[in-house]
């Protein structure tokens, strides 16, 4: 657990996409990678929003989270397709959090649940 840093998806990274993975082992390292898998938007202007696809995929053993949503503000989205079947066990932070201007604002047990809440 802790083994390597995270798996970084930032914005503009159109076509980026999981499926079939199983990531596990991770989440350590530098305070600025809290995740197994990490999704962050652009900041300032103009409108910066982070896009996935994320299919069948398992997240496990993490030091941290198991997915990290990271907005610069709320005007800035993480857009994650085909979500609601990704699976967490043994996260040790959470399944799912969701950072807004430098501010956890919500852990969620399913990725469903962080979406719905930008």
């Amino acid at each position: 657990v802790g083994d390597w840093s995270c798996i970084y998806i930032r914005s503009q990274s159109a076509g980026s996409k999981l499926n079939y993975c199983n990531i596990s082992g991770g989440g350590g390292g530098s305070p600025d990678y809290k995740a197994l898998l990490m999704v962050e938007t652009g900041a300032g202007s103009p409108v910066f929003h982070a896009y996935l696809e994320l299919n069948n995929t398992t997240f496990s053993r993490s030091q941290s989270y198991g997915i990290y949503l990271d907005q610069y503000s709320d005007s800035h989205k993480c857009y994650v397709t085909g979500g609601a079947n990704a699976s967490f066990s043994q996260c040790a932070s959470g399944n799912v959090a969701r950072e807004v201007g430098g501010r956890i604002v919500g852990v969620y047990s399913t990725l469903a649940e962080a979406l719905a809440a930008q």
